[in-house]
């Protein structure tokens, strides 16, 4: 083939290529964040990439399709820049979504990240960090399988499906500054709803440390039942 024509050949497939989908991907970079009560910020930039070439918007899309990427910063009071203190290559492999939540309702955000190990329920994987106390770094605070974390005075709540017509609740003890939530902490199972007519709307707890049942006196504690009133 003479020089010229292979050229406008080259030329002709650099433009096919950069015209298809599968050339390259569409990436769309989103940016949240949150004030600490303490005045230092939170910012999670998350990137999702289409590989078919379509805006990459949606989360279940990219999930399906394409990739997905954050990096997680904090910024001290005062301070002139943000320092990335988590990114993915510090997780296992499968997380899918995350997202800062201020879990005490107190100001203060945090980092859940939830996985792709997902049972046939609303339960998953999911893990959540919380920044260290002079801001410069993040920690696992908790991981574990659960559809809803929560907090109630005295309590953090880890809760999901149990069976097919009935839901669990995990009552932990909060940890020493810094840690994490552990099996020590563990203090109570609450259990909503059955299988037969008689346990269709019971709401049974247990000492897990006496496996002793125990009757809920606790008014916070309580309305976990309502989820099948």
């Amino acid at each position: 083939m003479p020089v010229f024509f292979r050229s406008l050949w080259l030329m002709c497939l650099g433009f096919m290529l950069a015209g298809s989908p599968l050339a390259h991907a569409a990436c769309e970079s989103q940016s949240q964040t949150r004030y600490n009560k303490d005045g230092s910020q939170m910012r999670l930039t998350q990137t999702r990439c289409d590989t078919d070439g379509d805006t990459a918007g949606d989360s279940e899309a990219a999930k399906e399709d394409g990739s997905s990427t954050f990096v997680l910063s904090i910024k001290l009071k005062g301070g002139n820049s943000f320092r990335t203190v988590l990114t993915p290559d510090a997780l296992p492999e499968g997380w899918r979504m995350a997202k800062l939540r201020d879990l005490e309702g107190d100001g203060n955000w945090v980092l859940e990240v939830t996985g792709t190990n997902c049972g046939a329920g609303p339960n998953c994987q999911g893990s959540i960090y919380k920044p260290t106390a002079d801001r410069k770094g993040v920690y696992l605070f908790f991981d574990g399988g659960y559809a809803e974390f929560l907090r109630i005075p005295g309590y953090y709540v880890e809760s999901g499906r149990a069976s097919c017509c009935s839901w669990e609740y995990h009552l932990y003890t909060p940890p020493a500054p810094g840690k994490a939530i552990t099996q020590q902490n563990f203090r109570y199972r609450v259990v909503v709803g059955g299988i037969s007519d008689e346990t269709a709307n019971a709401c049974v707890m247990t000492d897990v440390r006496r496996e002793k049942r125990v009757p809920i006196r606790d008014a916070h504690i309580r309305k976990l039942c309502k989820v099948y009133d």
